[in-house]
């Protein structure tokens, strides 16, 4: 309810309400100002579950690096940048917890991931992966779907190869923050 108060931007920098997107919008992310202050979210973020678990993988006490929300509208076009599988390259140990702020099935932009990508080496080689490549280096079903209704949680080290799908019918709002 907080969040459909306030304006969200889109990577060019255009302001708008989540109920009025622009013509052809795609995608568009909430100011860190209105992430810090919307209820219940950095309580999310600092729960100890998730602060222990931060905690044994990073092997030291984890800070917030980074958080977002990120808001996903359905197209027909193909996938853009995050809709491509690919690595971050945030820092040389860290993990993400997502949240998501809506209800993501199958259909409305599951988050994808290639278990134990994330243990091979690469980095410093920024470079998106085709399906082909996944499907010969992982295996035919290596992508893993998450889906679940609003306030469904998880942890993924974005180091491994992962994406966003797009949504095909209905807006996709994901919480996201980096522990490292």
């Amino acid at each position: 309810a907080y969040l459909k108060t306030k304006t969200v931007m889109t990577p060019g920098g255009k302001e708008f309400r989540l109920s009025e997107p622009p013509a052809g919008t795609k995608l568009a992310s909430y100011p860190l100002g209105t992430i810090l202050e919307c209820p219940h979210l950095l309580e999310a973020a600092n729960r100890e579950d998730f602060l222990s678990i931060a905690r044994e993988y990073i092997g030291a006490r984890p800070l917030i690096s980074a958080t977002r929300i990120d808001c996903t509208f359905p197209w027909k076009d193909g996938p853009v940048d995050v809709q491509r599988f690919h690595r971050d390259y945030d820092d040389w140990r860290f993990f993400k917890l997502f949240i998501y702020l809506t209800d993501t099935d199958v259909d409305e932009g599951p988050h994808g991931f290639v278990p134990t990508s994330h243990r091979h080496s690469g980095r410093g080689r920024a470079s998106f992966f085709s399906t082909e490549y996944i499907a010969r280096r992982y295996g035919q079903d290596a992508v893993a779907r998450v889906c679940g209704p609003r306030g469904t949680s998880f942890l993924a080290d974005t180091w491994g190869i992962h994406r966003g799908s797009v949504p095909r019918n209905r807006l996709r709002m994901l919480f996201q923050v980096r522990k490292s």
